[in-house]
């Protein structure tokens, strides 16, 4: 099965090849300040989270007023209400899906299991535009042991988003 490796900034093909995949296909990114090499099979090409929202709509316009994402559509029943949507960071999409007594956003569930990173290129920029547009700041920009520097907040129904920007290689304790 061959692979796809993603060379983040500063490393080289030569660098990470390994010797039971002398096939990996290498493709640059100079997006990040990092070295880390990532792999996904060639079965998948894709990971799409899917949010649920009781208001789709307002969690759209949040995600994209907050924290600058694009949009990629608003889809609505005959009736006008809408019933999905999707916004994007970059080329990432998620899926906003409507609320159900199966699939609930933690301001209905009460129980926060997860959290979305989404990397940017300065994370401090963007705290500043997030914190100016009224977004619930958990905590302001911290550089982590792992590597990376983060804050965080938490939207319109209750997800808590990690924005960062990638450092250094994590260190190892």
């Amino acid at each position: 099965m061959t692979r796809e490796f993603w060379i983040l900034a500063g490393a080289t093909p030569a660098q990470v090849r390994r010797s039971d995949e002398p096939e990996a296909t290498f493709v640059q990114d100079a997006g990040y300040a990092s070295h880390r090499v990532h792999s996904m099979t060639a079965e998948f090409h894709d990971v799409i989270p899917v949010l649920p929202y009781r208001d789709i709509r307002a969690g759209h316009d949040y995600l994209i007023r907050v924290l600058g994402f694009a949009s990629g559509g608003v889809v609505e029943d005959g009736a006008g209400k809408v019933v999905h949507a999707e916004v994007r960071a970059g080329d990432r999409r998620f899926w906003l899906h409507e609320a159900t007594d199966s699939l609930a956003p933690p301001s209905v569930s009460g129980a926060r299991s997860s959290g979305v990173v989404v990397h940017v290129a300065d994370v401090d920029a963007h705290y500043e535009r997030a914190d100016r547009a009224g977004a619930q700041i958990l905590r302001p920009p911290t550089d982590e042991d792992y590597g990376q520097r983060e804050y965080g907040l938490r939207d319109c129904e209750g997800h808590d988003w990690y924005i960062a920007t990638p450092l250094q290689e994590p260190t190892a304790r």
